[in-house]
């Protein structure tokens, strides 16, 4: 998704959860070298800097890079922030290059399609070093497309009067996505097209990739992955 828009507002509809934190933890070797891709604003990479992991993060919107490196100065942190795609890895790191890697936030449907999706996975096994972990969380869209939802929870945040409204609309594989942002009266409305990854095709990929140990979860404290109940499909294996 495009955040241009809402990127003044970001940290207030997506801040840093505890649970998430400490799963990110919990899953990476201590001070090891981990990798971000789809940071956003950054708040992963600077909580998982400030437990002392050597952080880089990617992401393709250059205000959130600027928004994550202006915040990473003000907290005297140094993580590594690139402006690049999810779909160019390669390109910006070595093989090898960490210890562990993470892609959460809805960022891998973003993904063109089936074939783009086996390759991703296939960079995330390269730049991982030996018995690098991956965890990845995406919508549990196996639900999504099972039960034809029509959109998502609304975020809202009452202190900065803010709501962020999600919509979906189901074509074949994929999911128009609506998102609506209404700040103090004015409404911001984006559009995106989202492959809807399910979740054997993602343990598949996986798998075909390399990775061994491929465990799904349906939340970030570590309960089981449910097709027609869990919203978030949480995935986590090694290298």
């Amino acid at each position: 998704m495009p955040y241009d828009r809402i990127v003044e507002y970001y940290d207030d509809i997506f801040p840093l959860k505890p649970a998430t934190l400490a799963f990110l933890q919990a899953s990476f070797c201590a001070g090891g070298r981990v990798l971000d891709v789809g940071c956003g604003s950054g708040e992963y990479v600077l909580g998982l800097a400030r437990a002392g992991y050597a952080v880089s993060g990617l992401d393709l919107d250059a205000q959130m890079i600027e928004r994550a490196a202006a915040k990473a100065h003000a907290a005297a942190l140094t993580p590594a922030l690139t402006v690049g795609s999810m779909t160019e890895l390669p390109k910006y790191y070595a093989p090898g290059s960490f210890d562990g890697l993470f892609c959460i936030g809805n960022s891998l449907v973003h993904a063109g399609g089936h074939d783009e999706l086996a390759a991703i996975c296939r960079d995330f096994y390269s730049l991982l070093d030996h018995d690098g972990r991956l965890v990845i969380q995406v919508i549990n869209y196996d639900r999504v497309l099972q039960q034809q939802l029509t959109g998502l929870p609304t975020i809202e945040n009452s202190a900065r009067k803010l709501r962020f409204e999600r919509y979906y609309e189901i074509s074949g594989k994929n999911v128009l996505f609506t998102a609506v942002l209404k700040v103090d009266g004015i409404e911001e409305r984006t559009v995106n097209r989202l492959y809807a990854v399910r979740a054997d095709e993602l343990r598949q990929c996986l798998q075909d990739a390399g990775f061994r140990d491929v465990v799904c979860f349906g939340d970030f404290a570590g309960g089981p992955f449910a097709i027609a109940t869990s919203q978030p499909l949480i995935v986590r294996c090694q290298k």
